[in-house]
Formats: C-alpha cells, structure tokens, sequence
C-alpha cells in the first residue's frame, strides 16, 4: 500500500531539501521535536516537544510548531509553558503567544511579543516582521526600564523599527 503518515516518538531531526525548479522554499530547513508527524498526503509536518526549526540565519524554538509545506506556512505556538521564540542574526530574540511566518515571502507576524532592541525593550500587540531588519508593531510600548512594571515607557498605536537606524512611532 501507499505510506501516508510518518511518526516519530522519543526525539527526531529532520531536514526538507527544496526540488530545484519543483518548490517555492529555495533554502534547506532543518527541523527537530521529541515528536514528529509528518502527514505525507497533506504535506503537513506536526513538531511536539522541544520542537525547533532553522531556516536560513533564524531559529524558531516552541512547544508546538505545525508546517504546511504546500502552501509554506509556518505556525508556533506554546505547550507546556514554552512559548515561541525566535532567534535570527545577532539581534535579541523576540518572544510571543503565537507566531506565523510565510517561507516563501519571509514574513511573519508574532502575537503579543515582545523583544529587546537597541538597549530598549518593545512589546506589542501584533509584531510584523517584513524585512529582516525591519519590524512593525501594533499597540506598541517601549521602555528602557528593566523592570517588568516599567517606572516610565512610551506608547504607540504603530511603530516602525529599522535595524541599526531609527524607530517610527505614530501617534507618540
């Protein structure tokens, strides 16, 4: 018969190699969990459990990941007290309740996030990541206070980020 499900229990690695002139993801994506489910028919991968996936120069770490290879999405979400977080370049990781990110664009969108970026901390109801280097956020706050309550911060219905460069806010 036809093999249409693949599970791994008690850890796995995985890698997807893009079919040259066949997939719209052009680079290697190296994946891990303490559980994998791969749903051949559906061209669904399921990570449980300490379940990380790199992608180019970024990380995604999280309790719960879900890949749709047909259409290249990428969702996170927490389990088991474990909440997405991303790692990409030198810059601070960003942390969220649920991340999704399209492979093939390279965005993505982080609910309720939050992250440390030029010696200032930034949290947000909706963080969009559309450039590398480029960062938008919704319902924004940002301090430079440590604190979990900040003594002082300012807010912002939407704020700009650009990497090494300035920081956009409107209304202030």
């Amino acid at each position: 018969g036809n093999l249409d499900r693949i599970r791994v229990i008690g850890g796995g690695r995985g890698e997807f190699h893009p079919e040259k002139g066949n997939a719209k993801v052009d680079t290697t994506v190296i994946y891990s969990a303490e559980f994998i489910d791969y749903q051949i028919d559906k061209e669904q991968t399921t990570l449980l459990g300490n379940a990380e996936v790199e992608y180019e120069d970024t990380r995604l770490e999280a309790g719960h990941i879900k890949v749709d290879w047909r259409i290249n999405i990428l969702d996170a979400l927490p389990e088991n007290d474990v909440l997405p977080t991303v790692y990409s370049g030198i810059s601070e990781p960003l942390v969220g309740d649920k991340m999704t990110f399209d492979m093939v664009a390279r965005h993505g969108k982080v609910d309720y996030g939050e992250t440390e970026y030029n010696s200032g901390f930034y949290y947000g109801d909706q963080i969009y990541r559309d450039d590398p280097n480029v960062f938008h956020v919704n319902e924004s706050v940002f301090t430079s206070c440590e604190l979990e309550n900040p003594h002082f911060y300012f807010t912002s219905n939407r704020m700009k980020m650009i990497g090494n460069d300035r920081i956009v806010a409107k209304p202030l």
